[in-house]
């Protein structure tokens, strides 16, 4: 049997997060795989407890993930997207952080 989070717990995820675009993302944490709550444009995510939902496997994890945000209404591609948003938006705040609060521009990149 397949380790799913549970239906209470995505309501709560759900609710908690109204009003702005979200996807489910593995991620690890200090027992193994657990899900992250990444909003689009917003730099880091939001961790769901691993009490509700930790496997030892990445595929496992990245499975429950997609169903999760196919639930929420999103293409595989379009929770890639908030996702990679997401990301971007953790590497700029990093990147002005280095530079005392000024974004660089990479050529090429």
């Amino acid at each position: 049997m397949t380790k799913t989070l549970s239906t209470f717990t995505f309501g709560d995820i759900v609710n908690a997060h109204l009003g702005k675009l979200i996807a489910f993302t593995p991620v690890v944490c200090e027992h193994g795989i657990a899900l992250g709550i990444a909003t689009a444009n917003e730099p880091g995510y939001h961790p769901v407890s691993p009490t509700h939902y930790c496997v030892p496997d990445w595929d496992v994890a990245s499975t429950e993930a997609e169903r999760l945000n196919i639930l929420y209404g999103h293409t595989v591609e379009a929770a890639e997207r908030i996702v990679a948003s997401s990301m971007a938006a953790s590497n700029r705040r990093k990147s002005e952080a280095a530079v005392g609060g000024k974004e660089v521009v990479q050529d090429g990149i």
